[in-house]
């Protein structure tokens, strides 16, 4: 056939490139693995596992954050502090179960009731933390009161009792006048089955 016989040196260079791109692909492979998982931990550790909003450690983390971007600048920050009315009752009345479905309810209605910059975190138990870059104390009562116009209940085929709305307090760097504060009347607790 005229093949001549490979030869030695160069066969062995051959299979030594070979085998450090096998080596490099391993190690390429498992970096990227360990990264994906590091991430993964990370989110794990930084968002509430109920709600799927933000932990109170990344509100915590994020608040730290922005206080030492935020120095010297002018840009409005505020932040709304908010609680489920008669939460309590909800969960004596008709269980745990349907009070974690409450958080989630309530949770989609502030992820999709805010802006992508907005930073939305449950606090711990019925309380949660929205913070509102760009936006001062006037526009935060805005959200606050359209938030509170929200229909708690909206269509669903499950049998979860009406959600008490939720109240709230807007802080910002100086007092709101009057007219500007948000007092919510409470509603009623849910009836018992």
């Amino acid at each position: 056939f005229g093949m001549q016989p490979l030869d030695p040196a160069w066969l062995g260079g051959f299979m030594f490139i070979v085998l450090a791109h096998c080596i490099f692909a391993a190690v390429l492979f498992i970096a990227m693995t360990n990264e994906r998982r590091e991430a993964e931990q990370r989110n794990f550790a930084m968002s509430d596992p109920l709600t799927g909003l933000l932990n109170r450690r990344a509100f915590a983390d994020f608040a730290d954050r922005m206080s030492r971007r935020r120095t010297g600048t002018r840009s409005p920050l505020t932040l709304l502090v908010l609680d489920l009315d008669h939460f309590k009752d909800i969960n004596d009345h008709f269980g745990h179960d349907v009070g974690d479905r409450a958080l989630r309810l309530f949770a989609t209605v502030l992820r999709s009731s805010m802006r992508p910059n907005d930073i939305v975190s449950r606090y711990g138990g019925e309380e949660f933390v929205i913070v509102l870059p760009g936006r001062d104390a006037s526009e935060a009562v805005a959200v606050l009161e359209r938030l509170q116009g929200t229909p708690p209940d909206p269509p669903r085929t499950d049998p979860l009792p009406p959600v008490a709305g939720a109240h709230g307090r807007v802080s910002a760097p100086q007092p709101l006048p009057p007219a500007a504060r948000v007092t919510p009347s409470a509603r009623s607790p849910p009836a018992a089955p």
